[in-house]
């Protein structure tokens, strides 16, 4: 979020002064949608999944998600299938008309699967578990796994497993679970992320704001925050970095079953028609990414596959 600001003072040449503030500096958490619709602030760095239960269920899909896209098919989607557009229809559908979404910022390639008191050998593990997560990996647990999801802030993990409150947790990436000290916790952490194959937030901005800069202007922050995307490689090398460090610290790391791995996919498609079913919304941003990623991957897997065994 810092980084981005100051890309944008420095591409403009300080003729946009961009100040952050920490998560519940200015308003309560989750409160940032409505606190830019009403102008107390000027702009938000998150996701719109973070405000589901205003904005429905489609925001699941502007994150990664179960089976879902790589960070790379995502961005292409947002750019090149229509998902910038689809994101500003719904918050124009749902009254937020003073929000303009810029576009998608801070991506970061799939996270760690979690962390656990022993290792997963089988989706019955699921069934009973206290288990910490968000998004709509969230509901594939709860209603197909059986497990009792809860959702804690990320400062809270730490002690909330070594309490015992939860059985099990995951976050993020490998750089920011390694910042947040859990690898201390003597936990086994697995691979890969098949529940969330990537992440990516969003630069929204009030739309009074945004009408008062220059056309110049404007062009100059849309461009910051795709030469932001760009950086997706720091983030990648951040998390071999991490890697390396939980190796070396000891950490137990854990590769699911592939038969995990199918389960988990049949039970996420499982998810996605039911909740297309009774959400016409939910059913069109869902349709608009599987028949991009078709297409996309067609050429991309064919043109890559250059390993042999």
């Amino acid at each position: 979020m810092e980084d981005l600001g100051q890309m944008i003072t420095k591409m403009s040449g300080g003729r946009i002064e961009v100040t952050t503030y920490p998560g519940a500096a200015l308003v309560p958490n989750y409160g940032e949608l409505d606190a830019l619709q009403d102008g107390t602030i000027e702009a938000f760095h998150s996701g719109l999944s973070a405000f589901r239960g205003k904005l429905g269920d489609a925001t699941y899909f502007g994150i990664g998600r179960p089976a879902g896209p790589t960070i790379y098919e995502l961005l292409a989607w947002f750019y090149q299938g229509g998902g910038i557009e689809l994101s500003r229809e719904i918050l124009a559908a749902k009254g937020y008309n003073n929000v303009y979404y810029v576009g998608p910022v801070d991506p970061r390639s799939a996270e760690g699967f979690g962390w656990f008191k022993k290792p997963i050998t089988s989706l019955a593990d699921f069934k009973g578990m206290k288990f910490r997560t968000a998004a709509i990996w969230g509901e594939v647990v709860s209603r197909k796994l059986g497990g009792a999801v809860t959702m804690i802030a990320a400062s809270e993990l730490y002690e909330a497993f070594k309490r015992g409150v939860i059985d099990g947790f995951e976050f993020s990436t490998p750089a920011l679970d390694w910042d947040y000290k859990y690898q201390e916790l003597g936990a086994y952490y697995h691979m890969p992320g098949v529940h969330q194959t990537n992440t990516l937030q969003a630069l929204g901005v009030n739309k009074k704001a945004w009408d008062r800069l220059s056309p110049e202007l404007q062009v100059i922050v849309s461009y910051a925050v795709q030469a932001d995307n760009a950086r997706l490689y720091r983030s990648n090398y951040l998390d071999g970095v991490a890697y390396q460090k939980m190796l070396d610290y000891g950490v137990k790391i854990v590769d699911l079953p592939r038969d995990v791995i199918k389960g988990i996919i049949t039970a996420s498609v499982g998810v996605y028609a039911e909740m297309s079913a009774k959400d016409p919304v939910f059913a069109k941003w869902y349709k608009s990414q599987e028949d991009f990623f078709k297409l996309y991957r067609e050429c991309q897997n064919r043109i890559t596959d250059w390993k042999v065994d």
